[in-house]
């Protein structure tokens, strides 16, 4: 005998339309759209989309591009930040080594991407030669 159990996406459907937000993860998500550049080797080689994220973690970025690589895939990440100063020019950049874990979309069409990453910030040198984050 087969025992019935509720379909999950009902009830996350219900909890999302009451505005409730599920949080099942070990780290705190926070939306965030800032631009972002993947790259990653595939059958056909060196890869690259440019995208923005949707959500970020200690532990993992949600990519938004129209094609992702598939799910296992190792994926740089390098999340693009603007200046915090006019004449900087360069603005930080935190970057990842991480891997799919997710593709989703919706009608047959690709939205995006999840990965499993630790983050850590790039250092540049600006323009007159300081160092900065």
């Amino acid at each position: 005998m087969t025992a019935i159990r509720p379909d999950i996406s009902d009830n996350m459907s219900l909890m999302r339309q009451a505005g409730e937000v599920l949080q099942q993860r070990a780290c705190v998500r926070y939306r965030l759209r800032v631009p972002v550049i993947c790259n990653w080797t595939g059958p056909e080689g060196r890869l690259r989309c440019d995208g923005f994220t949707r959500d970020i973690s200690t532990q993992g970025v949600f990519v938004l591009c129209d094609v992702p690589p598939v799910i296992g895939t190792a994926v740089v990440v390098e999340l693009v930040f603007p200046p915090l100063e006019a004449t900087s020019g360069i603005g930080p950049r935190l970057k990842a080594v991480g891997r799919v874990v997710r593709v989703e979309g919706s009608n047959g069409v690709v939205t995006g991407f999840a990965t499993a990453s630790d983050f850590s910030w790039e250092t540049r040198l600006r323009q007159d030669g300081r160092s900065q984050l």
